[in-house]
């Protein structure tokens, strides 16, 4: 997976930093864990997971909106311990945010445990602190069930290459299992996003992904193509959803790859530094499909920002035009001691 250098560069500046934090954080989560005979895990997240979610949620200042740079989890034996663990990371850490359970239909199950967003409390004897107590982190609270539930349905799930409503159908099935051998009651419900779509409207979501990310792997150089396809073709879903070009139609997903084969763009896509999204973005806005009937910098749709890599304003110079306004913020100022 390409990793725009700006992003990299970035990213290593703050890494250090993120495993202070993790360094002072693991010994008090382990103390919680043990209290309730349960254990942690922690990690901080991947370079390529944080250029993922930039391009998903279409993030202004990603080292500042992303709480989960470093995450950790208590696994705990059963339900009967969340309330003293509870108890436990508010006497130790300071709670920016619980976040609130999910609710959805009563027949369907989904991921679902306690989740925090915490900060380390302030310690003068503290080396670095006043960075360090500024942090946030995310921490979630399973029981051992909701943990094994958890790495498998997350394979089933998320780390396939092609969308699977099938797949997606035994995760729920795990779940429901999870909670009728953890008791754990109206606690595993599935996300209301897209609780009302009837099935014809799923099937169509997946179809059109899979169509999107087939014209991908057709065209586009293997080296720019991620471990995680699902998660580009989301991206890509999101451009396309501002141009006249429907992934259902099959006359569509043919413009789609007769636009991308074009011989003014083989650049782009054979290019090494570029990530896929990249080089569909700078298609996308050459044709003029983002912006009406000729590329103009100053009318990307929307109002969120775009992550214009130096990659790809030496490759399309045009891109320089972006305002600042309109770009990703990879500033790091929140990680300095000024």
């Amino acid at each position: 997976m390409i990793i725009p250098a700006e992003l990299a560069q970035a990213y290593i500046s703050l890494e250090s930093t993120l495993k202070a934090l993790q360094h002072y954080c693991e010994p008090i989560l382990q103390g919680v864990a043990h209290s309730v005979n349960g254990k942690t895990v922690g990690r901080i997240k991947p370079v390529e997971s944080v250029f993922s979610k930039i391009e998903k949620d279409q993030l202004k200042k990603p080292f500042e909106e992303i709480d989960d740079l470093y995450a950790a989890t208590i696994i705990v034996p059963n339900e009967t311990q969340l309330t003293e663990v509870e108890t436990l990371i508010e006497n130790n850490f300071i709670i920016e945010q619980k976040k609130p359970a999910r609710t959805g239909k009563p027949e369907e199950f989904t991921f679902d445990v306690p989740q925090y967003i915490l900060r380390l409390q302030d310690d003068p004897s503290r080396d670095r602190g006043s960075v360090l107590t500024r942090l946030k982190f995310e921490l979630q609270v399973k029981t051992e069930m909701q943990a094994a539930a958890s790495t498998v349905s997350r394979e089933l799930s998320y780390k396939t290459k092609r969308s699977s409503w099938r797949r997606h159908r035994l995760s729920s099935r795990i779940w429901a299992m999870v909670e009728m051998i953890d008791d754990l009651l109206g606690k595993l419900e599935r996300d209301t996003d897209d609780a009302s779509e009837d099935a014809e409207e799923q099937f169509t979501m997946f179809l059109k992904r899979n169509r999107i990310i087939g014209v991908l792997e057709e065209v586009l150089s293997p080296i720019q193509l991620p471990e995680d396809m699902r998660r580009l073709a989301i991206t890509v879903e999101k451009y396309l959803s501002n141009t006249n070009l429907d992934m259902a139609k099959l006359e569509d997903v043919a413009m789609l790859r007769s636009i991308l084969q074009k011989s003014d763009y083989k650049k782009f896509c054979e290019a090494s530094v570029l990530a896929a999204s990249n080089t569909v973005f700078i298609v996308l806005f050459l044709e003029g499909l983002l912006t009406g009937n000729s590329p103009d910098p100053y009318k990307l749709p929307g109002k969120h920002r775009y992550l214009i890599t130096s990659e790809m304003m030496d490759l399309c110079p045009i891109l320089k035009k972006v305002p600042q306004d309109r770009r990703v913020d990879l500033g790091v100022e929140l990680f300095s001691d000024s």
